[in-house]
């Protein structure tokens, strides 16, 4: 499995580049790439149409409804301290967002699963969908409980292995870096009394602990019963064959767990079925016992 997050802004990195290599994109050139349009994805050699794409929708039921609500959370305005140049008198005032503070939060969860392979078998393609849904409802809730909303996503088939794209948005507070794990932890040890102003080392922990968090629990609630593996041979120090051996013993075991499931549900409907069937029975009976015909009687 692969997982990674990020956010954007509307000012973007005007040709800079991040840290980890990838260049500072704006909000539109995020949506644009993610909704296939024909000048944002040059890096695709086949790009599905737009009308085509798997959308699977949250808050938003489409891109256009995506742009006018992350127009409305740019609307936003935040108090900040005030200090009258005059008379240095300090003071709390409200001002817009910043064009650079990050207003977009994004998720790219990607399977080891070729996009050929998952388009020509129906059966592929649905475990991968079904992997999909369950990464939304894990990550709709820890959204909704960080303040903000699961606004769209979309699947993508048009690249080597198959992804999904997750988009969010924070329409109370307009700034996404409550949506975000690691800079959400950093936050929290900025405004902590114990952190000392130019000491990188503990926001640098702090952001690595919340991010494997992240993972851990993501792999933990879903990719796990789908058959998959947190870490790859080299991470883990595995050889080929200890892989391997680890692979299938997890891929059997989430198809036990698949199939407990099922059995459970399948038990379910036939208590359901025979609650039907008895409801039905008394039904009958009460219906018959009305129309038993009286006695007649002769004057």
């Amino acid at each position: 499995m692969f997982a990674h997050i990020d956010t954007w802004s509307r000012k973007g990195g005007e040709g800079a580049v991040r840290l980890n290599g990838q260049r500072a994109w704006t909000v539109e050139e995020i949506i644009a790439e993610v909704e296939r349009e024909t000048s944002a994805c040059h890096h695709v050699e086949n790009p599905t149409s737009k009308d085509e794409l798997f959308i699977i929708p949250g808050s938003c039921k489409n891109f256009d409804e995506l742009k006018l609500a992350h127009e409305e959370a740019c609307q936003v305005k935040i108090e900040c301290d005030y200090t009258n140049p005059k008379n240095t008198n300090k003071s709390r005032r409200m001002k817009k967002l910043r064009v650079d503070t990050h207003t977009l939060y994004t998720a790219v969860i990607s399977l080891p699963i070729n996009s050929e392979d998952a388009i020509d078998s129906p059966l592929l393609i649905s475990e991968c969908v079904e992997a999909f849904e369950h990464t939304l409802l894990v990550e709709k809730k820890r959204l909704q409980e960080a303040g903000g909303e699961l606004a769209i996503a979309v699947i993508h088939t048009d690249e080597e292995k198959i992804h999904m794209h997750i988009l969010g948005l924070d329409r109370q507070h307009g700034s996404v870096n409550r949506l975000h794990p690691g800079k959400a932890a950093v936050d929290e040890i900025r405004r902590s009394n114990k952190w000392k102003n130019g000491c990188s080392t503990d926001l640098n922990r702090a952001y690595k602990s919340a991010m494997v968090h992240w993972q851990d629990n993501l792999y933990e609630q879903v990719f796990k019963k789908f058959g998959l593996l947190r870490a790859g041979p080299r991470r883990a120090r595995l050889s080929r064959q200890e892989y391997k051996q680890k692979k299938e013993d997890q891929e059997k075991q989430a198809k036990s767990i698949k199939e407990a499931v099922l059995a459970e549900e399948e038990i379910r409907k036939s208590e359901k079925l025979k609650t039907a069937i008895e409801q039905d029975r008394k039904a009958l009976n009460a219906q018959r016992a009305e129309q038993v015909p009286g006695i007649w009687t002769m004057c």
